[in-house]
């Protein structure tokens, strides 16, 4: 409960901005190491993607081809079974 209800705002008060701003800092420190860990996981995924990128282009011999449609991956999944 606010002890100063008529007087003085909350967010007026000396030590409640105070507060406040070390509540807001410590939101920003939290974004940011959140921000920080989806760019490292969006940077592995990158590179894992140019790995099989590079693994089907070696098994293919060089041969740059379109990826397979979605039709033709469940087709031969149904035939491999």
């Amino acid at each position: 409960m606010w002890p100063f209800r008529t007087s003085v705002p909350a967010r007026e008060h000396e030590s409640c901005a105070r507060r406040f701003a070390e509540v807001l800092e410590r939101l920003d420190r939290c974004e940011l190491a959140l921000a920080e860990q989806h760019l490292q996981v969006l940077d592995v995924a990158e590179k894992v993607a140019e790995r099989l990128t590079e693994r089907i282009r070696k098994r293919k011999d060089g041969k740059a081809e379109d990826p397979p449609t979605p039709y033709h991956l469940i087709l031969g999944r149904k035939v491999g079974s």
